[in-house]
């Protein structure tokens, strides 16, 4: 199930050369940068843990915790190619993916979900059952037959009413969670780190060819 507090940037840099040696250099540049950053800034804090793991040359993956709070950022580097007028051209690039997440919120979420599902389900049940009652005393077909429209609208606003409960419902939980991690220390304070963390690494990867994409939730799954 996807994420409902994910906050993800995605960035990438073109080497201008297909030579593996002189790219991997260049790349190697860049996330000596980024390791420098992380082990300066989070293995010195208390609460924080770091996990740091690199299959290859240019291929990192760490992972910050603070209690729920989690961020990600990994980076790779490979062969790309483009093709063009002139045919197509190899060059080298480094990828970088970075994440914030709270997984106790997203379990929250998760939870909300089943419990909007099973008021949605429940609810529609409960209205359209006295409906289904009524309808089996009648004999006459057409009769029948618009008690029945009956029954399906019955079960069509009970499901809707239903599901605006379970959503009213679902935001006070979410709201009261929130704020417990928030008093833990889990939740604002990650949430700094992750605008530290973007914007290193918005000044790590400068360079003008590549491209970037940025995907924020606002860790909040009712907004």
């Amino acid at each position: 199930m996807p994420s409902a507090t994910e906050e993800k940037i995605i960035r990438s840099l073109d080497f201008k050369t297909d030579q593996r040696e002189a790219a991997l250099r260049q790349a190697q540049f860049h996330c000596e940068l980024l390791d420098d950053y992380i082990r300066q800034e989070f293995t010195v804090k208390p609460g924080y843990t770091v996990e740091h793991e690199s299959s290859s040359p240019g291929n990192h993956t760490y992972a910050i915790r603070k209690g729920s709070g989690e961020l990600t950022v990994e980076t790779n580097f490979g062969l790309n190619t483009t093709y063009g007028p002139g045919g197509p051209r190899n060059f080298y690039t480094l990828n970088l993916e970075a994440s914030h997440r709270n997984t106790a919120l997203d379990n929250t979420a998760e939870v909300n979900d089943v419990l909007v599902w099973c008021l949605r389900c429940g609810v529609g049940v409960l209205f359209a059952v006295p409906m289904l009652v009524v309808t089996t005393r009648f004999n006459h077909p057409a009769t029948a037959k618009a008690m029945m429209v009956i029954v399906a609208g019955a079960v069509a606003l009970g499901g809707a009413t239903g599901s605006y409960v379970g959503t009213l419902i679902g935001r006070g939980i979410f709201a009261i969670r929130q704020k417990q991690l928030n008093h833990a220390g889990q939740l604002d304070s990650m949430q700094d780190e992750w605008s530290f963390l973007s914007s290193i690494i918005e000044d790590i990867m400068i360079e003008n060819e590549g491209f970037a994409y940025n995907h924020y939730n606002g860790g909040n799954a009712y907004d």
